[in-house]
């Protein structure tokens, strides 16, 4: 079983049963994070669908991984047939909740120095101020593009 994954979760920053996902060539990865850390329920949504009845249930009769690593290079190698190198799964594995890359958290468990008695309610607030700051901008992104479309055009003045 992965430590950093069991670290997170015992932290507070991972629950179990969250889920991580990533998209590789337009096909979709997702799997659960079990009670100890381990990744299970692992599905395969391949592209051009989008909906929750295009997901297949794959590696139904194989133990759960204990990497997220692990997990991410045998879906791209067994199922699809590609070798990849330089993938980087903690990079590009995402976390369902709060749409941040899983080695975002772990990164922010070591800044925060989380393995020697930080609390997990820090943690959490982190990711609540991150994804409020996107809002943020996201809105402020919004309000600019309506004021430009109110504006009047100097053609039309003159």
């Amino acid at each position: 079983m992965s430590s950093q994954l069991k670290r997170m979760l015992e932290q507070g920053v991972l629950q179990a049963g969250d889920e991580l996902w990533f998209d590789f060539k337009g096909h979709r990865f997702a799997t659960r994070l079990t009670r100890n850390g381990a990744l299970g329920k692992c599905t395969w949504r391949k592209p051009g669908t989008r909906n929750d009845e295009d997901t297949i249930p794959v590696f139904e009769n194989r133990a759960a991984f204990d990497s997220l690593t692990c997990w991410s290079d045998s879906v791209i190698q067994e199922l699809l047939n590609e070798f990849v190198t330089r993938f980087s799964a903690w990079k590009r594995v995402r976390h369902g909740t709060s749409n941040q890359p899983v080695g975002k958290l772990r990164d922010r468990l070591r800044l925060r120095g989380a393995g020697h008695g930080a609390c997990a309610a820090c943690a959490r607030r982190d990711m609540l101020v991150d994804d409020l700051e996107r809002k943020v901008r996201r809105l402020e992104k919004d309000l600019e593009h309506e004021r430009a479309a109110k504006r009047p055009k100097v053609s039309s003045v003159l």
